[in-house]
């Protein structure tokens, strides 16, 4: 009898857990609080599995659909400068997708697949779009080739980027490991890219 009275202040308390809101998935003790009280739990048990499978695969369905704030993850950020002008590119790394962005819009991203104890390098060759160049202009001139390496190095447990535009090595100067980047004499200045067209 007390073990009775125990077992039905336990389901009180199950019952009690789920009503607050919080319910808890998979958990087969845990009553369903629409399903009737029977004297086999073994069908209520499916009913809650069931109805935690459809909670969790629209949990699953809604994070696929829900964008990435890419601008929040942001790992390097690079600057050179061009026939004058000073050009900004930035990196991102989010759900294992590397996204380039120039002025808040993506220009180029490479998905990535790896395992954490294992060396793994891949690179990705992009144009650089032109800023605000006539239209003439614009149709006499190539755009700007760049290219990227990412290496995953498994003993640091940390990625190493290299960033190329024009054949010119293009130094990050802020990563967010590290902050604002500086070398024995200051700030990393950007570098001058040369104009591959002759113009």
């Amino acid at each position: 009898m007390l073990a009775m009275i125990r077992g039905e202040k336990r389901q009180a308390e199950a019952y009690s857990f789920t009503e607050s809101g919080a319910e808890e998935l998979g958990n087969p003790s845990i009553q369903d609080s629409a399903a009737p009280l029977r004297g086999s739990s073994f069908p209520s048990i499916l009913t809650t599995i069931s109805a935690n499978a459809e909670k969790l695969g629209k949990l699953m369905k809604s994070s696929d659909r829900s964008p990435v704030d890419i601008e929040d993850m942001i790992c390097q950020k690079y600057e050179f400068t061009f026939g004058g002008r000073h050009r900004k590119l930035c990196l991102s790394h989010a759900e294992s997708v590397w996204y380039i962005m120039m002025e808040s819009q993506v220009i180029a991203r490479l998905a990535h697949t790896n395992m954490g104890l294992k060396a793994f390098r891949t690179s990705l060759d992009f144009s650089v779009p032109s800023l605000d160049t006539p239209l003439q202009a614009a149709e006499t001139m190539q755009p700007l080739m760049a290219k990227i390496t990412m290496e995953w190095l498994p003993r640091a447990m940390k990625w190493q980027y290299s960033l190329w535009v024009q054949d010119t090595v293009v130094p990050s100067y802020w990563s967010k490991t590290g902050g604002v980047v500086q070398d024995n004499y200051g700030l990393v200045q950007a570098p001058e890219v040369a104009n591959c067209n002759g113009v």
